[in-house]
């Protein structure tokens, strides 16, 4: 949802695109996903 808003140069996603923000929210979601036993 994030990237569609951002690729219609909505504003904050376009600036969160721009300055990494959304590549480091995916990244932490992914290690999150990955390492879920960690935190049951």
């Amino acid at each position: 949802m994030a990237l569609r808003l951002a690729a219609e140069g909505r504003q904050p996603q376009l600036a969160w695109r721009e300055d990494g923000t959304l590549d480091e929210t995916a990244a932490r979601i992914r290690w999150a996903r990955a390492h879920r036993h960690l935190m049951e």
